[in-house]
């Protein structure tokens, strides 16, 4: 998931559709800081697209507030924040939507699809993540 320069570079008006990785964003402090994302999007997105065909930024990996490195869980929603505002600056917040990896732990309910839920002891973790999403209009990958 963490993007490659050279597969990038290769990739360029293949037509492929890409989702890239970023899951060190929300390591640490710098996920706070705007201009770690800022730097980032510049880097690994505004070098390549359009000719790159990316779709989607995946902010962290299977981040969890109750298994895991559970220290990381509230970095997550500020990273993916500054990650949008980044795209959103760019112009292309309607173009490239900004996700995350949802650790399938946190699902509650899984069949049938139709009846699907989050458990009820992290849903004060996940409220906010997919509150944002749907402000930016954006999509659950898990």
């Amino acid at each position: 998931m963490t993007p490659n320069q050279a597969a990038l570079e290769a990739l360029r008006g293949s037509n492929i559709e890409l989702m890239l990785g970023c899951p060190k964003l929300h390591s640490s402090r710098p996920s706070q800081q705007p201009f770690q994302c800022t730097n980032w999007v510049k880097t690994n997105v505004l070098n390549f697209y359009p000719s790159v065909r990316i779709k989607y930024i995946a902010v962290g990996n299977e981040v969890s507030p109750v298994n895991g490195d559970t220290s990381l869980a509230k970095f997550l929603l500020p990273a993916m924040q500054n990650v949008y505002q980044a795209i959103r600056s760019a112009g292309l917040h309607d173009r490239i939507k900004v996700s995350t990896a949802i650790d399938m732990t946190l699902i509650g309910v899984s069949y049938p699809p139709s009846q699907g839920a989050f458990r009820g002891d992290v849903r004060g973790y996940l409220d906010p993540i997919i509150g944002y999403m749907v402000y930016c209009s954006s999509t659950t990958t898990c």
